[in-house]
This record gives C-alpha cells, sequence and structure tokens, in this order.
C-alpha cells in the first residue's frame, strides 16, 4: 500500500483476503474481492476522472468478463 492510501476489509496472514474496499490517494477506488493482496475475482474500479470498470480481477489485472464506462461517454 502507498503512502495514503487505505484499505478497509478482510485479511490473512497479514494480506487482504476476501471482500474490502481499497481507495488510492488520488481518489480511485476499488470494491471488491482479494486474494492474498492483489484484486482477484468479482470487483468494481472508480477511477478518480470517473471512469468504471465493473468485472473479473486476476493477479491484481483485469481479466475475463467485464464493463469498461468511460467518464466522457
Amino acid at each position: 500500500m502507498v503512502n495514503g492510501d487505505s484499505y478497509v476489509g478482510q485479511f490473512e496472514d497479514g494480506k487482504f483476503n476476501g471482500l474490502g474496499t481499497y481507495k488510492w490517494v488520488n481518489g480511485s477506488v476499488y470494491v471488491g474481492e482479494f486474494v492474498k493482496g492483489k484484486r482477484q475475482g468479482n470487483g468494481k474500479w472508480k477511477g478518480a476522472e470517473g471512469d468504471e470498470f465493473e468485472g473479473e480481477y486476476f493477479d491484481d489485472i483485469k481479466n475475463g468478463w467485464g464493463k469498461f464506462t468511460w467518464a466522457n461517454g
């Protein structure tokens, strides 16, 4: 976690694990599943500029099915 970022949710062995919310200092937010400290499973990310992605993550990156919505249409 970078200085100023925050996490609220489940932990296991000192890492984010299960459901949680991660907020970056820039205003971006991810709400969803974590496995061993990484985004994995279903989740929703909203960027500071208003872009959104809702779908699947694997190993901390978007992977599989999902929907990306740009703030500018």
